[in-house]
């Protein structure tokens, strides 16, 4: 039983990789935050009470929702709104598509960045993937934009960003209504930690406790990500060996990362049952 459940759980990782796609893509999940706000969920804003400059919108593209990105006039100033989400991917993707309608203000634009990395490297940087809306759509289109690597690296982290006004000269009544983002293509890349064998992990599947063991360098640090790439654990380590209990972990998938002194890095999937 465990080992077809082991099964599927990795069938369902393998899937996950392969589409590569960013979390609540669509838009149809949202939260209500202490504020009042609704938020599109794992996706951070620019919302503030009383301002509020990221809402949900209908009629979609698709579903129930799209993600609507607007400027607000504060008076005195206007700020540009912003979306953005960070997460766990170890993709390469060629292309990115987002299907939006837009209002862009006389002088201001829209902006999309995609941006990924591994631990403190770059690998698809903000000023290769930006991208710059300066017109009104009135109607949905489906727009895609390439998506340009830095180096050969296999990220570990990525974001998408959504911006409604120029960063430094925001118009009042630019708005960007956004969907059904996803991502596309593979540009294989080069990663041997990934698939290094001097760091064991065991059990896996787990129950309460993962055990870290590394046979050449001392461990740097230590830490573990949800699957959708948030910080759920760290710890410092300096040490070959390591117990972490996970007796306060949900079940569910996890990444741990390893640092080693040595400065390579080693990442594993693992299941807490």
């Amino acid at each position: 039983m465990k080992t077809l459940l082991l099964f599927s759980v990795l069938c369902l990782i393998s899937i996950f990789n392969l589409k590569a796609q960013v979390p609540n893509n669509g838009f149809e999940t949202w939260e209500n935050d202490v504020d009042g706000n609704w938020n599109p969920k794992f996706w951070t804003t620019s919302n503030s009470t009383p301002d509020t400059s990221v809402r949900p919108y209908t009629p979609a593209y698709a579903g129930n929702f799209s993600m609507q990105v607007s400027s607000t006039d504060l008076g005195v100033a206007v700020i540009p709104g912003m979306a953005y989400i960070n997460y766990l991917s170890h993709q390469r993707p060629t292309q990115m598509t987002i299907c939006m309608k837009s209002t862009v203000a006389t002088g201001d634009q829209i902006l999309v960045y995609y941006s990924s990395w591994r631990n403190d490297t770059m690998i698809a940087a903000v000023g290769n993937c930006s991208f710059h809306i300066d017109s009104t759509m009135s109607q949905f289109h489906c727009l895609t934009f390439p998506i340009t690597h830095t180096n050969a690296l296999i990220p570990d982290t990525a974001q998408v960003m959504i911006i409604a006004g120029n960063l430094s000269s925001a118009q009042a009544g630019t708005s960007v209504i956004v969907d059904e983002i996803t991502l596309s293509g593979n540009d294989n890349g080069i990663s041997e930690t990934l698939n290094d064998n001097s760091v064991e992990f065991f059990p896996n599947p787990a129950i309460d406790h993962l055990n870290i063991e590394s046979k050449l360098s001392s461990m740097n640090g230590i830490s573990i990500m949800d699957i959708l790439g948030r910080e759920v654990y760290y710890s410092k380590s300096e040490l070959k060996t390591q117990s972490i209990s996970l007796q306060c972990f949900p079940s569910g998938i996890y990444f741990i990362k390893v640092q080693m002194k040595d400065g390579s890095v080693t990442v594993r999937k693992f299941v807490k049952e």
